[in-house]
């Protein structure tokens, strides 16, 4: 069956008459009508293939299952090596896996200088931190080289995807994207801004990026949150089931900074 061309009425996203915007949990409090069409505008375009985002969830989901299951077993060289993104296509941790300062890998200059039962002592607070502030101050408290508030934060969702969401680069552009009114290219240079700051020194991204969190994390779930609240209309245009809680929110942010 073809799928129903995408339109907006004065209610919200709606698709063949229906107000899609408005069955979804969060509903529709706190969006305006230009906001939708900026939404409708810039960024539904290139939710062109959900159905790609949905696999990839599904695949976020099963490693998160996993890290779940290796932390309760707890053989620290196992959990280290997959909850850091030491595995196909880093699926635990893109933030571990995919960064490259000097020196190498991101996931593999931390085990190089913290060992895996620290790293698996600190996924075991991680998951028994009652919210996102206890969790921000648990992976500064521990202070583990290059372990900070991206690797942290992943390895905090994978444990608890309901309950925590990832800081990252990925994130932290699409909170930048609502907050710009879906303008890419603003958002595009408000992350380069913010990466001018960036260090290679360890310590002093540490300091900023603590700073930075402490005060903008709740605004940026409140964005993602937002974000998803559209997104998940297109989806049910395209027959696509929408995924639930932060890893979904994180998978919607990847896609859509990909095509930046």
């Amino acid at each position: 069956m073809a799928a129903r061309p995408f339109s907006f009425s004065r209610q919200g996203l709606n698709p063949g008459g229906h107000n899609v915007l408005d069955r979804h949990e969060n509903g529709a409090k706190g969006c305006d009508m230009d906001e939708r069409l900026e939404f409708k505008k810039r960024v539904a375009p290139k939710l062109d293939n959900v159905a790609a985002i949905r696999e990839h969830y599904r695949r976020r989901l099963q490693a998160s299952r996993k890290v779940q299951k290796l932390l309760h077993l707890g053989v620290a060289n196992d959990y280290a090596v997959f909850a850091l993104g030491i595995s196909p296509e880093g699926l635990a941790n893109y933030s571990a896996a995919e960064r490259r300062p000097s020196g190498g890998p991101l996931n593999h200059r931390i085990r190089a200088e913290t060992a895996d039962s620290g790293i698996i002592r600190l996924a075991g607070e991680l998951s028994e931190c009652p919210d996102a502030q206890a969790m921000i101050e648990c992976i500064y408290h521990e202070n583990f080289p290059w372990l900070k508030i991206s690797v942290g934060s992943e390895m905090a969702m994978m444990l608890r995807p309901k309950l925590f969401c990832v800081c990252n680069v990925r994130t932290m552009w699409a909170y930048m994207l609502v907050d710009n009114k879906f303008e890419f290219s603003k958002a595009n240079e408000e992350l380069r801004l913010y990466h001018e700051q960036q260090s290679d020194d360890d310590d002093r991204e540490s300091q900023m990026a603590y700073r930075y969190w402490k005060s903008e994390y709740h605004k940026m779930v409140k964005a993602l949150e937002k974000l998803a609240l559209y997104s998940n209309a297109v989806a049910e245009e395209q027959g696509i089931t929408p995924g639930k809680g932060y890893l979904w929110y994180d998978c919607l942010a990847n896609a859509l900074y990909e095509k930046r």
